[in-house]
């Protein structure tokens, strides 16, 4: 058979006359090799735009909002105004990077805790120097108030990533915590306070029981297995500080 002959009886068809389910798995495709390409696929029409628009927003990061200048909240304040006058990618929002840089001298601008209370909210990172802890606190119990439950976040919410034990007290506002890790972010600086970590323990087991993930900074040790397996019993990984790589304990996965 000749092959050029076989190519002509190719049936070609134009890229505006693919389905959406086509195009969906084009997207997702294009989504978990790269991003900048699906950007880019999505400006050729509003079909494309339409279907991409999930995948490109899935996660966002405050880093991006900050503009050119970190010690203006101009820029920040006037880019979440124009994410949240499109209701696709407010929909399309599942994971919230929470980001401050630690070089900033000025208070996280109001317009980020807007950012907490997105209705399909999944995924939770904060990446905030301790110095603007209090200011937090403050912005978050203001945006809290009125609100049943007494908490800014969706009942989405199930993964929430924190500097230190310090911000450990977010896990009261969560209906439903499946994925937790503390003090992810060492190389910013924050400080871990072992012991405090261990008495939220007893703490985390009530709130939730159904806990599946915990990273955290106590060290591999007997006692405090133990203590994480009697308060967390239901856990499926744990993530600890120690020289073992890998080990697993009564069914359990033990990241060190």
């Amino acid at each position: 058979m000749n092959p050029r002959r076989s190519t002509r009886n190719i049936k070609k068809t134009r890229y505006s006359a693919l389905n959406a389910d086509i195009l969906y798995h084009l997207c997702q495709m294009m989504h978990t090799e790269k991003l900048h390409g699906l950007v880019n696929l999505s400006m050729i029409d509003k079909c494309t735009r339409t279907v991409a628009t999930p995948f490109i927003f899935d996660s966002i990061s405050s880093y991006w909002l900050w503009g050119k200048d970190s010690e203006s909240r101009t820029d920040f304040k006037r880019n979440v105004e124009i994410l949240l006058k499109n209701n696709r990618i407010i929909s399309s929002i599942r994971t919230f990077d929470l980001y401050v840089p630690s070089t900033t001298s000025i208070p996280i601008p109001s317009a980020a805790f807007i950012l907490l209370t997105l209705p399909r909210l999944v995924k939770l990172s904060i990446r905030v120097h301790d110095q603007h802890l209090s200011q937090f606190k403050i912005k978050f119990e203001e945006c809290s108030k009125g609100r049943r439950p007494r908490s800014p976040f969706p009942p989405s919410l199930r993964s929430l990533d924190i500097p230190n034990e310090n911000w450990i007290f977010l896990i009261d506002s969560f209906s439903h915590l499946e994925y937790l890790v503390v003090a992810s972010h060492p190389c910013l600086g924050y400080g871990v306070n072992r012991k405090s970590m261990a008495s939220y323990l007893q703490k985390l087991g009530t709130l939730h029981p159904g806990l599946r993930t915990l990273h955290c900074p106590l060290s591999f040790v007997a006692d405090n297995i133990k203590e994480i397996a009697r308060c967390l019993p239901d856990l499926s990984e744990i993530g600890l500080r120690g020289r073992v790589s890998q080990i697993r304990y009564r069914g359990c996965q033990f990241v060190a």
